[in-house]
């Protein structure tokens, strides 16, 4: 600054000319800043924006329902760097959530008036029912017509989940059913391999573990797997056989004498199984 020219001003207006200054330089900088704070907004507007488009077109999809958890969600962008910078955003994760729950809202409201077509006998719903088959008997109904096929594709999954899951839940039931069955029958001396299921069935139905179980076919096959296990193996056979022997036989040896000879009766005495049983043996050192 020339001092012959600041010497030539009043020291007042110095400093008045000073503050004027800075009073311009102060309301430009907030200026700046206003501007900058309105370009920020704007682009969050547009991104939370663009997020929600990516949330819609997801959930038509079916990439993202009621159940989505958020870590499910952003896997589906770790392959897309175009979206990265959304899950970075403690605001997409409210965004997400609000949608979420959102959607679930409706997914509720859809499930029960669905429900409600579905009572009067318009379709009967199963696992094997198709997608397909199922849009077409219900997008007639005229009180599912603003209901979109987008709509209508979230209830037939949201159907879909819980038939598995009643099923899945049904099949636990049983298959504990059955071990109790199993454990009940171990406890039964009189049950023995040579035993068949229609002999015993009068022992087995004084056990409250054989009505738990409701098909018929089931306890059969139970009693049948359990019987099997006490039968001995063609391994523990051929140990039988060389022991007494003093000759190694092989299982298959084993099991083909077995099978050739049939099953010693249950009335034998020990000593007529050992005799059986070399004579069985002698057969096959010839062979």
């Amino acid at each position: 600054i020339n001092a012959e020219y600041m010497g030539a001003v009043r020291k007042m207006d110095r400093l008045i000319v000073f503050e004027d200054y800075t009073r311009e330089l102060e309301r430009a900088e907030r200026q700046r800043k206003e501007r900058e704070f309105a370009k920020k907004v704007q682009m969050e507007q547009a991104m939370r924006r663009e997020f929600v488009t990516l949330l819609v077109d997801f959930s038509e999809r079916g990439l993202v329902g009621s159940d989505t958890e958020w870590k499910d969600f952003t896997s589906l962008l770790l392959d897309n760097t175009s979206f990265t910078d959304f899950v970075k955003e403690e605001s997409m994760r409210r965004i997400f959530d609000d949608f979420v729950g959102h959607l679930k809202e409706r997914i509720a409201d859809h499930c029960s008036r669905v429900q409600e077509v579905l009572e009067k006998g318009v379709i009967n719903f199963q696992f094997s029912t198709t997608f397909e088959s199922f849009f077409q008997s219900l997008k007639e109904e005229e009180s599912l017509k603003d209901l979109g096929e987008a709509d209508i594709r979230r209830v037939y999954h949201k159907l879909r989940t819980k038939f598995e899951d009643e099923n899945r839940e049904l099949e636990k039931k049983r298959q504990k059913s059955l071990n109790r069955f199993i454990a009940a029958m171990k406890a039964v001396p009189e049950l023995t391999c040579d035993l068949h299921y229609d002999a015993v069935l009068p022992i087995l139905e004084k056990l409250p573990a054989f009505h738990a179980i409701e098909d018929p076919e089931d306890r059969k096959r139970t009693f049948e797997t359990h019987v099997e296990t006490l039968r001995p193996s063609r391994k523990r056979k051929a140990q039988e056989l060389s022991e007494v022997s003093g000759v190694r036989v092989t299982p298959e040896s084993a099991g083909s004498a077995s099978t050739n000879s049939g099953a010693a009766d249950s009335t034998e005495s020990e000593d007529e199984l050992v005799r059986r049983r070399k004579m069985i043996l002698a057969a096959l050192v010839k062979k």
